[in-house]
């Protein structure tokens, strides 16, 4: 079964407790099992990470993941993005998608 996921930054992590969605970030640091994420808009999310996971490839990330709290997120599964991306432009894009969600 196919779920559709809401793309979100830091500041509005709060509205979407207990649900899952996807964001983007620069990986700030990993300690064990949690990752620190700067995200698109500048501000950090914890990222409890899963097993499989590995950042030590690529500086930015995307994350699948359930919002535990309004700065933690647990991961169920990421995406590496490489080391060259545009935080700002895709924090644009998130804004509009969250303004128009009835189109995406």
């Amino acid at each position: 079964m196919d779920v559709s996921t809401i793309y979100v930054n830091s500041s509005n992590l709060n509205n979407f407790i207990g649900t899952t969605v996807r964001l983007v970030g620069k990986v700030l640091k990993v300690n064990e099992n949690v990752a620190m994420l700067e995200s698109t808009d500048g501000g950090q999310i914890s990222v409890t990470m899963n097993r499989e996971s590995d950042y030590g490839h690529s500086k930015f990330v995307e994350i699948i993941g359930k919002v535990q709290s309004e700065f933690a997120v647990q991961e169920y599964t990421s995406i590496p993005l490489g080391d060259e991306l545009d935080l700002g432009a895709i924090d644009r894009v998130i804004q509009v998608m969250l303004k128009h969600r009835d189109i995406f």
